[in-house]
């Protein structure tokens, strides 16, 4: 057996493990299990996405699920542009999902982006592929779910209610922090076709500075959530 598979295994159970422990000792379980979730979700099609847009400049960015290909293997056909398109996507997406203020923007945009690569896999007849795209539609839904006090408004006969709800933004810092790191990916997107060489490392400053702006925003609703346990009648 391989000894770097055996470390790999080992080194993620032992972050399920964690997690699962975080999760279970959470006030709120599932809010706290779709936290987990929703960056899962992010760093796979923002790593997909930047995998495709390497491989196109000559780079390799490590990508969850693939094929980095894709854009060679449309070309034939004059879907070029479509391929790009579908990488450029998948990172917006991501980038939402990674995001505690387009988080549910994220996981809306994700549904037809699964539904189409499932559609695609099919017709290509990638072996297994259609059952892991279907688990992590699955994960999408669960997404869905926890936010259905913000979608709920879609199935309303009257939106007359929603309108005097005041836009807040309270967590301004970690907001402004996301929004670096967001612009930083993005530019990275041309830089790798200009610029190869630089496309990683700048991608690279933009996803640490956006796992930054994650730290920022839970603090606070860390403590939030810390003070309603020590005073419940609150």
């Amino acid at each position: 057996m391989n000894p770097n598979l055996v470390l790999l295994a080992l080194i993620a159970a032992g972050i399920l493990a964690l997690i699962a422990w975080h999760v279970y000792r959470s006030a709120k379980p599932f809010t706290r299990l779709c936290l987990y979730l929703r960056f899962f979700l992010g760093f796979i099609f923002v790593s997909s996405g930047f995998g495709k847009i390497a491989y196109m400049a000559g780079k390799k960015v490590f990508s969850f699920i693939g094929p980095v290909t894709l854009e060679a293997m449309l070309a034939p056909h004059g879907l070029a542009l479509f391929g790009r398109f579908i990488a450029c996507s998948q990172i917006i997406i991501g980038l939402c999902l990674l995001s505690s203020r387009l988080a549910t923007l994220g996981a809306i945009m994700l549904v037809p982006m699964l539904l189409s690569i499932g559609v695609v896999t099919v017709s290509m007849d990638f072996k297994n592929t259609p059952f892991i795209v279907a688990f992590l539609l699955v994960l999408n839904i669960l997404l869905l779910i926890k936010d259905w006090h913000k979608l709920k408004f879609i199935w309303a006969e009257s939106t007359e209610p929603l309108k005097p709800l005041p836009l807040t933004f309270r967590w301004r810092k970690a907001d402004a922090i996301w929004s670096v790191g967001a612009l930083l990916m993005l530019a990275s997107i041309a830089v790798f076709h200009a610029a190869p060489a630089l496309g990683k490392p700048i991608m690279g400053c933009g996803l640490l500075i956006m796992l930054l702006s994650a730290v920022v925003y839970l603090r606070p609703v860390a403590s939030s959530l810390h003070s309603k346990n020590r005073n419940p009648g609150s």
